[in-house]
């Protein structure tokens, strides 16, 4: 299917603060068009990242580096 991805969807109440999965330095934040809306990627080193996609609002920048648990986002 033309919108498989590897990743877990995450049903939550739009509003919701998204909340990095580990530490690391964000890559990307913004809009991208052609499947996920408001996107944050997270490098978290060794290779590991994290995607945030469909967010109502994104609330950190490129190349802002996130701690554990804090908020990159709302649902």
């Amino acid at each position: 299917a033309s919108n498989y991805h590897d990743g877990l969807d995450i049903t939550a109440r739009e509003g919701t603060a998204v909340r990095a999965a580990d530490a690391g330095k964000v890559i990307f934040a913004g809009k991208e068009p052609r499947q996920f809306g408001n996107l944050v990627v997270i490098d978290h080193g060794d290779g590991w990242h994290t995607a945030y996609g469909f967010l109502s609002r994104i609330t950190v920048t490129k190349d802002e580096q996130v701690r554990r648990g804090e908020r990159i986002g709302l649902v």
